[in-house]
């Protein structure tokens, strides 16, 4: 320990607020024996401090001042020493049994015919005591029936008062129980973070992560804190307080599960706040290497700290919300235990239980209570995941019967005698809004539609669908490629169900290779001619049905034998942003694969563009290559 001037205080250890642990497989497992009940050991404890360990200078003290806190200071310079009186009506051997497990140096004597007796000495690396989690001392007094005890205590910190001297029987019998009911403890948190561990595999939830993370870094402490880690071989060196960094993890874990279990926000000033607040706290870990003593000065501190801003905080929100209200009730349980624990230790209450099961009740409750709500949690979920599921499963059928509809109004064969047709259809999702269509009339000539309805999805193909009806049902009505364009508008706008609809219409009159091009609001047509040049043609006009009784014209081409006619929608060249990526123009793209053809050149074409395209970015693409054979 560093040297201190002038009675230089060290922290204390007061009651730390912890979380979820078994409580009371027995009520009277406890180690502090009733001093007036009859045959016990009793005891009165007093302190005082001398300017060293020897036993002797206790001589010179003439004021022993009672115990009256959990917690004692401790001093550079001077040796703290605490005074038991004890019954021993049996002349028996006595235990010594001292609550804390953590203590670093315990020396005991007693005095016999002024004559001072070393009964002897405990530590974390001392031998001399019980495997217990509350280690003992074994008293020689079976010559004294009452006397006194006097104990030099040293700790890193300060010195906790929790000590009783207990006839040997009744120690080993309260041992086996403490231990039995301190692993139920520890083996109930190992078991809930297993549970919710579980749960976490099928889905990602923060509130259940910071409830595992609060727990297992309070297993750890509270190994720590009652004995069962001092059980390993761990004596002496840093392994012996490795626990101790494990404030930062339950305090970590605490703050996150009450952000999400009240639901705030990161991006709100409160959820700023806490996320500070569990990035600081794990700042312990590094601390831990470069000094253990401060590594427990600052967990100290924190359990001051944190827990009770933690309750503050949800009361205040409490006005507002349900989850607050249920969360700060839950949280205050093992403050308010922690309080009686003390009182308890002062004498100002009457003990029900023994001292260190009064936390450990207020955290029995609080994880029945936590465990009950995440899983009622868990479990809505889980009901609303299968709905959702459920939903999603119709849905997708519906989708099946709307794509399997759709589909079947495409032709199923696209043959014209002397030319050569492929169509590549991709929709961008389940369904798309383009179509395309291929009507041979009585005359010879061949009627091609493609239409790009607005949109995607479900809307969209319900749209194409109609579009569908409409030329089956116009497009041999008139022989002209603008006269089919007009009669498809007249007959959708009664319904007025069509969103914005472009279309390109084209009548291939097959012996002599001329085409007939009108289109409304959609890319032009473009003819790659046999040397690879590209010609653009068909009249710019507005969407379909957008001006009323519009009257759409076309313009006449000739296609000769290698000539390619190409219709298109726009999902073949756009791209999401034109003014970051530059991509080259569609006439540059099919003159440069113009030695390509049918589904190996649209497959070229298409990934020209798709390059400048975000991951993910997809449009409906409908292109049709309608070659004339030589």
């Amino acid at each position: 320990m560093k040297p201190g001037a002038n009675r230089s205080r060290r922290r204390s250890t007061g009651p730390v607020l912890l979380l979820p642990l078994l409580f009371l497989l027995t009520t009277n497992c406890g180690g502090n024996a009733d001093p007036q009940t009859k045959g016990a050991a009793g005891f009165q404890p007093h302190f005082a401090y001398t300017t060293g360990p020897d036993p002797v200078t206790i001589s010179e003290v003439k004021n022993w001042q009672p115990v009256r806190s959990t917690v004692l200071p401790a001093y550079d310079n001077e040796t703290l020493w605490l005074r038991l009186e004890f019954r021993n009506p049996g002349k028996r051997s006595l235990v010594l049994e001292y609550t804390d497990p953590r203590v670093d140096e315990l020396h005991c004597y007693t005095r016999l015919n002024d004559q001072w007796i070393h009964q002897g000495s405990a530590g974390e690396a001392i031998k001399g005591r019980y495997l217990s989690l509350r280690p003992g001392i074994i008293l020689d007094t079976a010559e004294q029936v009452q006397g006194f005890v006097y104990v030099s205590v040293k700790n890193p910190f300060n010195v906790n008062t929790g000590m009783t001297i207990l006839e040997e029987d009744k120690y080993l019998e309260n041992s086996r129980l403490r231990s039995l009911t301190q692993s139920s403890f520890l083996g109930l948190i190992l078991v809930t973070i297993v549970f919710y561990s579980l749960s976490l595999v099928s889905r990602n939830r923060p509130m259940v992560t910071g409830y595992i993370l609060y727990l297992t870094g309070l297993a750890a402490y509270l190994s720590y804190r009652n004995g069962l880690y001092h059980l390993l071989p761990v004596n002496g060196g840093p392994w012996s307080s490795l626990p101790a960094p494990f404030f930062a993890l339950m305090y970590f874990g605490g703050i996150h599960f009450f952000r999400h279990f009240l639901e705030i926000g990161n991006r709100s000033i409160g959820g700023r706040l806490l996320l500070g607040c569990q990035l600081a706290v794990l700042s312990i870990f590094p601390l831990y290497w470069f000094s253990q003593e401060w590594t427990f000065a600052v967990g100290m501190y924190l359990s001051y700290i944190i827990p009770p801003a933690i309750l503050l905080a949800s009361l205040i929100l409490s006005f507002k919300s349900h989850a607050a209200r249920i969360f700060s009730v839950l949280w205050s349980l093992p403050i308010l235990f922690a309080v009686l624990e003390t009182l308890g230790r002062t004498g100002l209450v009457e003990k029900a239980w023994s001292e260190d099961l009064f936390l450990q009740s207020g955290l029995l409750f609080q994880i029945l209570g936590f465990s009950s709500y995440l899983g009622y949690v868990i479990r809505k979920e889980e009901r609303t995941r299968i709905e959702q599921e459920t939903r999603l499963l119709i849905l997708q059928d519906d989708l099946d019967r709307a794509r399997d509809l759709l589909t079947s109004h495409l032709p199923d064969s696209l043959e014209l005698t002397g030319y050569r047709i492929h169509a590549h259809y991709r929709p961008s999702s389940e369904l798309g809004g383009d179509y395309y269509d291929l009507i041979v009339r009585k005359d010879g000539s061949a009627g091609i539609l493609v239409a790009d309805v607005s949109g995607h999805g479900l809307p969209a193909a319900l749209e194409a669908s109609t579009v569908h009806v409409a030329h089956r049902s116009t497009g041999n009505e008139t022989t002209s490629a603008g006269g089919v364009l007009q009669g498809m508008a007249s007959y959708l706008d009664p319904m007025q169900s069509y969103r914005y609809l472009s279309a390109i219409y084209a009548v291939i009159h097959p012996e002599t290779g001329t085409v007939e091009i009108s289109r409304a609001g959609h890319p032009p047509a473009l003819i790659l001619r046999a040397d690879g040049k590209v010609q653009s043609c068909g009249p710019m006009a507005p969407l379909l049905g957008l001006v009323a009784d519009h009257a759409y014209q076309e313009e006449t081409e000739i296609i000769n034998p290698g000539d390619r006619l190409l219709l298109y929608t726009d999902g073949v060249y756009e791209i999401a942003d034109e003014e970051l990526h530059r991509p080259p123009e569609l006439p540059e793209v099919l003159s440069k694969y113009s030695h390509l053809k049918g589904e190996e050149f649209i497959a070229a074409v298409c990934a020209e563009f798709q390059k400048f395209r975000p991951a993910g970015y997809q449009d409906d693409v409908t292109f049709l290559e309608i070659e004339r054979l030589g």
